[in-house]
């Protein structure tokens, strides 16, 4: 005959065949260590970073030898938008039957303009990726993290004020009059 005379904690968990949950509970409510909540790190340590300036870059290149430089990465681009243009001129003298000045001239324009762009567009990559551009990231970025602390901040102090006035208002209602 079976012995019915032991309690469930008496039974191990490889003798039972069948998952019972209050054993699992009882286990579980034992076993459970009180619940510790990590202190985060303070996000101004964090931020702090933006606010130092990097001293150990240094600029050895002078205005003289980026704009050289930049002339000599826009050499490719410029005869690409040559042929670009003249493409184009061709294109404006064969669906306007016009004479082949206003063709060229529509070309040179177009040339111009394209080059003009390229050069802007090069030059302000160039700015972005120096020093000076790395410190106007800097700058902005430090500027962009301070007024969305001060954002939160206003939001803070508005969810309090806005919670002290409710509770106020309670106990108000509940006084006797």
């Amino acid at each position: 005959m079976a012995d019915y005379s032991m309690t469930r904690s008496d039974i191990s968990a490889n003798q039972r065949k069948y998952y019972d949950h209050r054993t699992w509970l009882e286990q579980r409510q034992q076993h459970t260590p009180p619940t510790i909540v990590e202190i985060e790190p303070d996000i101004g340590e964090i931020v702090q970073l933006a606010f130092t300036a990097h001293d150990g870059a240094q600029e050895i290149t002078s205005g003289r030898d980026r704009a050289a430089g930049l002339m000599i990465r826009l050499i490719p681009l410029a005869l690409f938008l040559l042929v670009l243009a003249v493409g184009a001129g061709l294109l404006v003298h064969a669906l306007t039957q016009t004479d082949t000045i206003y063709a060229v001239i529509v070309g040179a324009l177009l040339f111009g303009w394209l080059c003009l762009r390229a050069y802007h567009r090069e030059s302000l990559r160039d700015y972005e990726f120096s020093r000076a551009g790395l410190e106007r990231h800097r700058v902005d970025a430090a500027a962009s993290l301070r007024e969305q602390e001060m954002e939160y901040q206003f939001r803070l102090r508005k969810m309090l004020l806005k919670h002290q006035l409710r509770l106020l208002e309670s106990l108000d209602n509940d006084r006797p009059t």
